[in-house]
């Protein structure tokens, strides 16, 4: 587990203890005369495995909880007098741009859900487990290959293995990892929507139990992504406080950081 000790740490100074407490603001936004590339090819590691408040702002409501979504939150015709992508009745698909309600309320989902929820979003999967997700739910094929995770275009590569880069190592090396991983999970999310739609249709009965196993996987694996962004960001700050502290970032502080992205120890 990521725990640090403020004090009674000898591998750093009063300097570094300030660094760390400052790690744990939400506010925190540090400065380096580095580029964070060159960080980043110091240590050869990837991890495998607002709405703000103002004045006039319309006031919170009850969070949607059920039966058909509001009209409103989908118009019918764009005022470009584009339709948008409709679905097999003729109804326009969700796009966020269209969105009129004010924002939502916090809510909690039913206990045995949110302690699912919790679970997941600090689990890291193992390679065995996300081979077998991914194989038991392939990413869709889509036009233009949205659900492939982007690549470096080979001439863009040829020109920057001249300057140094190196395509398995650095900054790009892992934020594709974690690209990668956030991508999986559009596989179970498409599949659960594809259920839905035919059971809308009439093409088939609705298996509940079906959507609730697709949504389960969705969570798994998008709890698998969250743990790689965190760990890159825990390594991103320890590079600044200590290169030799980096391969902490992997450890995971658990609920006891209570949201935070690195807990220190008083």
């Amino acid at each position: 587990m990521a725990r640090f000790h403020r004090a009674k740490e000898p591998l750093v100074g009063q300097k570094t203890a300030r660094l760390w407490k400052r790690a744990r603001s939400r506010d925190e936004r540090s400065e380096s005369d580095r580029s964070e590339e060159e960080e980043y090819e110091e240590l050869d590691y990837a991890s495998d495995e607002e709405a703000v408040s103002e004045e006039g702002a319309p006031p919170a409501v009850a969070p949607h909880t059920g039966g058909a979504f509001p009209a409103g939150g989908v118009t019918a015709q764009k005022a470009s007098g584009d339709a948008g992508i409709l679905d097999p009745q003729g109804n326009p698909l969700f796009d966020p741009d269209d969105l009129r309600h004010p924002r939502s309320a916090e809510w909690e989902p039913p206990e045995h859900i949110a302690r699912y929820i919790a679970l997941r979003m600090r689990t890291p999967l193992s390679r065995e487990s996300r081979s077998k997700l991914r194989a038991e739910c392939p990413r869709p094929s889509v036009p233009g290959s949205a659900c492939k995770t982007p690549e470096v275009d080979p001439q863009i590569a040829q020109f920057l293995n001249k300057s140094g880069w190196k395509q398995k190592k650095g900054l790009d090396f892992s934020l594709r990892h974690c690209q990668d991983k956030i991508m999986d999970t559009i596989g179970p999310l498409s599949k659960a929507y594809e259920v839905l739609e035919a059971a809308k249709a009439g093409d088939a009965e609705l298996d509940i139990d079906v959507v609730i196993g697709w949504v389960q996987r969705a969570i798994c694996l998008l709890g698998n992504a969250n743990m790689a962004v965190s760990a890159e960001r825990r390594k991103a700050i320890l590079l600044k406080i200590d290169p030799k502290l980096a391969t902490m970032a992997v450890s995971e502080p658990g609920p006891s950081a209570e949201g935070m992205l690195l807990e220190i120890i008083s």
